[in-house]
């Protein structure tokens, strides 16, 4: 896409994306592109369980939490069941999938394993760069 256009398009984030652009120090990229962010609500758990920039930016920012629907629920129960997936990387998948939205996404098995049922992973460098 040209012109940022990519920029435009929600991107779904698990835990580990997240955790890794806020010790690189590039929270300004979440928060200067938060009309992309969705963090599904098991995953928005994970990040505010201690006073931290992504806490803030969640608190300051609840229309980036989701919960998921009946159709995504399903899934996730599914996807728990996969070994080496854990809550907020299934709630991550389940809401990627259903909705069509790329993942950023650090897990290695959680990576093979949303692509492997379609979803578009990217790397959380990619998106603090503006590659995405």
């Amino acid at each position: 896409m040209k012109g940022g256009q990519s920029h435009l398009f929600p991107k779904v984030f698990d835990s580990s994306s997240a955790i890794s652009i806020e010790k690189a120090k590039r929270m300004p990229a979440l928060r200067d592109r938060k009309d992309e962010v969705i963090f599904p609500r098991r995953v928005a758990a994970e990040l505010s369980s201690q006073e931290s920039p992504l806490r803030r930016l969640i608190k300051k920012n609840p229309m980036i939490v989701t919960d998921l629907t009946r159709e995504e629920e399903r899934y996730y129960l599914q996807l728990l069941k996969e070994p080496g997936i854990d809550a907020g990387e299934a709630a991550a998948i389940a809401v990627a999938k259903t909705r069509r939205y790329p993942l950023v996404i650090s897990d290695a098995v959680a990576r093979r394993l949303a692509t492997r049922v379609g979803i578009k992973c990217l790397d959380w460098l990619d998106f603090v760069n503006g590659k995405v």
